[in-house]
């Protein structure tokens, strides 16, 4: 076996656990991002929302049924379109 043959062996081999613990890191960051996620989605969903909601009742527009939320649901996802 040559010395080339033994670096490219030794290559392969750092390649193959590297590559698993990119693997693992990728499969604890994903992790750590879902155990995060709830917690900062219902925060701004709550601040989004109640900035939504003072808009509405300073403009007169009730939202106390489920009718009424929906269309400022749609109003919203209408703004955010293009075209």
């Amino acid at each position: 076996m040559s010395l080339f043959e033994k670096r490219d062996k030794k290559r392969v081999a750092i390649e193959k656990e590297y590559i698993a613990l990119l693997k693992k890191e990728e499969q604890f960051n994903q992790k750590a991002l879902k155990a995060q996620s709830p917690h900062w989605k219902a925060e701004l969903e709550k601040k989004l929302l109640k900035g939504i909601y003072q808009t509405a009742i300073g403009y007169g527009f009730t939202y106390d049924s489920t009718e009424e939320r929906l269309f400022i649901l749609r109003m919203m996802a209408a703004a955010q379109r293009n075209g």
